[in-house]
């Protein structure tokens, strides 16, 4: 639909095309993202996601 899957933001809503998301391993096309968070996947995708959202989750409050 034009949207990246993550954040939903349309292609229109954005500077940069949409980019095709890809498993660097298996170079299997997985689906269309914006920069922002065809980068956060990048950084993240080998990292313990639980602990990530823990410590999220443990420093939410602070912001409320």
């Amino acid at each position: 639909n034009g949207k990246c899957v993550i954040c939903s933001k349309h292609q229109s809503e954005l500077i940069r095309p949409l980019n095709v998301d890809h498993c660097h391993n298996t170079n299997k096309i997985r689906d269309l993202l914006c920069d922002r968070c065809n980068l956060t996947v990048g950084y993240v995708e080998n990292c313990n996601i639980d602990v990530i959202l823990q410590y999220i989750n443990k420093h939410r409050k602070d912001v409320n």
